[in-house]
């Protein structure tokens, strides 16, 4: 329910389409983020009928409560069905099974800023710029032994 949610999902279908799969359009869900709204969206989900093979959030709050969900139906994250958050959060890495998310390079974003903001003050005239900074991908247990 975000700008940047919204991107997460275009890059995710991007990455989907490059590696030759499909995203079956039924199953992308618009949400508010936070645990209860990813519980709520997977409870809907898995009671849906079809079990998936993974549940990709975009963010790990959303993942939390993908993974309570899952459990409350007697599967097990990382085992039965996949499940990845977004930010990597401190709590990934603390929750059972951990939660593979997407690691931000907030050092080199904050970096960027900086260097974009100094630029921007020294020459206002030139158009702003822009840089793409590339996430790191963190595998914990919510997707170690699934059926991915």
């Amino acid at each position: 329910g975000s700008e940047s949610g919204d991107k997460r999902v275009e890059g995710f279908e991007q990455g989907m389409a490059l590696a030759g799969l499909t995203v079956d359009a039924r199953l992308v869900k618009r949400v508010e983020n936070g645990f209860v709204a990813g519980k709520m969206a997977c409870a809907e989900l898995l009671d849906g009928g079809s079990q998936p093979t993974a549940i990709v959030t975009v963010q790990d709050e959303l993942g939390f409560g993908a993974m309570v969900a899952v459990s409350e139906r007697g599967l097990r994250p990382g085992a039965d069905i996949a499940v990845t958050g977004f930010d990597d959060t401190p709590a990934a890495a603390f929750v059972w099974p951990g939660l593979t998310t997407v690691r931000q390079p907030f050092e080199m974003v904050a970096q960027a800023l900086v260097t974009f903001l100094v630029d921007r003050l020294e020459n206002p005239e030139d158009a702003p710029a822009s840089s793409m900074l590339v996430p790191e991908l963190v595998v914990r247990g919510s997707t170690a032994g699934s059926n991915r």
